[in-house]
């Protein structure tokens, strides 16, 4: 994942980098350097990807009740 792959997930969840950098606990400049990454190291990668996954399950499963009713 680049960073620019990384910046665009936070874009997807809504979060700015500072907000990103509040949901971790860390400082907002290791998130601005994680967008600016060539390559974003593997713990990142997989934090943003969890997040992802978890928005894409929320959504499938509010579709799922929807079309339910």
């Amino acid at each position: 994942m680049t960073g620019s792959e990384f910046e665009q997930g936070m874009k997807h969840l809504g979060l700015s980098q500072v907000k990103m950098a509040e949901k971790l606990g860390i400082d907002r400049g290791t998130i601005a350097a994680r967008c600016k990454a060539d390559v974003v190291d593997e713990s990142f990668r997989y934090i943003m990807l969890g997040m992802l996954s978890e928005a894409a399950a929320i959504s499938l499963i509010s579709a799922v009740v929807k079309s339910s009713k």
